[in-house]
């Protein structure tokens, strides 16, 4: 089913752009135009919830490989073992492996996450596919919406005082007598 006037009358999103909607407001928006059941596929792909749809299953798959590349290559790095935190998926993507590789090669942490939600944002659009008045893509625009969401409250004063409180915390924990 077509969902043409709901989804051209949203806002075009882009990575680096302003949220121009919030996902209450698109929630909202949504609930008056879907039916029942895709409503529901709707929100439990937002609120990570088990999943039946296809797209959302094939989304999680393809995200669970880009946290179990991530935790690999974190446990690598401390010479930890990587299992406990690996998750089962359906599937390998070369590309997705690779471009995760890439984007924690970068050598400032911010430039590292902004890659890895890149690739997320990507591997939303491939997944929906080229039409934009499918159940899929309202998905994967209300996904992409979480991480513009996420971005935006990320903030230089709050992460100083975060960082200021981690160290605070270590440092309390260390005996120098």
């Amino acid at each position: 089913m077509g969902y043409y006037f709901l989804a051209g009358s949203l806002p075009m999103l882009g990575f680096d752009e302003p949220v121009k909607i919030t996902t209450t407001d698109f929630l909202s928006a949504c609930e008056s135009h879907l039916a029942t059941a895709e409503y529901a596929t709707l929100v439990g792909a937002l609120d990570a919830a088990p999943a039946q749809h296809g797209f959302v299953r094939a989304w999680r798959d393809r995200d669970c490989q880009i946290r179990n590349t991530l935790a690999a290559a974190r446990s690598q790095h401390r010479g930890t073992d990587a299992q406990p935190y690996l998750r089962t998926h359906v599937g390998f993507d070369v590309a997705t492996h690779n471009a995760v590789q890439e984007a924690i090669g970068r050598p400032h942490p911010l430039e590292r996450e902004r890659g890895i939600d890149q690739l997320r944002w990507a591997t939303l659009d491939e997944l929906a596919g080229p039409d934009m008045f499918s159940l899929e893509y309202l998905i994967a625009y209300g996904l992409k919406l979480q991480i513009l969401e996420r971005w935006a409250t990320m903030d230089d004063e709050a992460g100083n005082e975060q960082v200021e409180q981690i160290v605070g915390s270590e440092l309390e924990k260390l005996s120098f007598a």
